[in-house]
């Protein structure tokens, strides 16, 4: 398995997922670039026990979990940030805002579950074998998660 390729095939989808996470493009850029810099390093102990996907966004999840620990506090100035490089309508980026405000809010690990099914579009199963619980368990976090999502949205309207 060459890394030039692996890198090619997932540099986007793992800097989306960061970005999501830490909301700050030059913190995103960073970290994707210490992920693979670590899958650069560990490609010869992969396994194939899972897929390569799925291997390389473990690595992106406790890296910008560290990451997350380390700074620890969610910053409404990242939002504006990055809501200012949408360049959509005024009604879209304020959804986008509270959006982004109500997932800060909800407990992490739901959060989560809301980025890699929906922005990352992660399979039950990806995420199942990515944060080491069973299928039955992402379903109902998910729905736990969307029910969270939902109250937060609904103290904004």
């Amino acid at each position: 398995m060459r890394f030039d390729r692996i890198y090619k095939k997932y540099r986007d989808d793992v800097y989306n997922y960061v970005y999501w996470r830490v909301l700050d493009r030059e913190d995103a850029l960073d970290l994707t670039q210490e992920i693979f810099m670590k899958v650069y390093k560990n490609l010869d102990s992969f396994e194939n026990r899972s897929s390569i996907k799925t291997w390389i966004f473990s690595i992106a999840r406790n890296t910008v979990t560290n990451f997350l620990t380390r700074r620890r506090k969610f910053r409404e100035t990242e939002i504006h940030e990055a809501l200012s490089e949408a360049g959509t309508t005024e009604k879209e980026i304020e959804m986008k805002k509270n959006l982004l405000i109500a997932l800060g809010k909800i407990p992490d690990d739901h959060a989560e579950i809301i980025r890699l099914y929906y922005f990352d579009r992660f399979s039950y199963k990806e995420i199942a074998r990515l944060l080491k619980i069973n299928i039955g368990t992402v379903k109902s976090r998910l729905n736990r998660a969307k029910e969270y999502l939902r109250k937060e949205m609904e103290k904004k309207l």
